[in-house]
């Protein structure tokens, strides 16, 4: 039983640590996000940005990459001209676009490069957010496991001092043998 009560002690004080942890990464992450400048705000996107995404335009599907823009000055240019969106035509050829003109296709408007990039990031930020959630939800269910645990260890122990104190002239006889009075 003692070794049981270790075991549990340890475990929730592990899950308490995790969960103090994981709750100052969160806080870290977003109060540097929200303090970030722009330029450091658009370096956390693109880590998350994919580099490429696939668009059905009319019956078949372009390979849309994202790069560097090599013209691109950050002294100078807006921080929405960082990106360069390209794809290769049919011909092989190398085909840049503009991330925020409409992309057209046999002279209809059909995407924004830079809009599907943003709805690919928004979808991975949301699968992330997902995930945080679920891991807080899953250790903070661990902890309030662990709390039981321990609660039930400390009343199992409050329960045999009871009984202890109950039955203890019953304990101290135990050990003594009455005398027979044959001779």
């Amino acid at each position: 039983m003692k070794k049981i009560k270790k075991i549990a002690i340890a475990a929730v004080s592990v899950i308490a640590v995790i969960l103090v942890a994981v709750l100052v990464i969160i806080n870290v992450a977003v109060s540097s996000f929200k303090t970030a400048t722009p330029e450091e705000q658009m370096n956390l996107m693109l880590r998350v940005m994919p580099k490429s995404v696939v668009q059905t335009v009319g019956d078949e599907e372009i390979k849309i990459y994202r790069r560097e823009n090599p013209d691109y000055n950050k002294d100078t240019d807006e921080i929405a001209n960082r990106l360069q969106f390209y794809f290769t035509d049919k011909d092989g050829k190398e085909v840049v676009v503009n991330g925020d003109a409409l992309y057209e296709y046999n002279g209809e408007q059909q995407f924004s490069p830079s809009g599907t990039f943003m709805m690919k990031t928004i979808e991975k930020i949301g699968t992330i957010s997902k995930i945080v959630t679920t891991l807080i939800i899953v250790i903070a269910v661990l902890v309030v496991i662990g709390l039981i645990v321990l609660w039930f260890f400390k009343w199992s122990k409050a329960q045999n001092l009871e009984k202890e104190k109950k039955y203890a002239h019953k304990n101290a006889n135990k050990g003594k043998k009455k005398k027979s009075k044959r001779k």
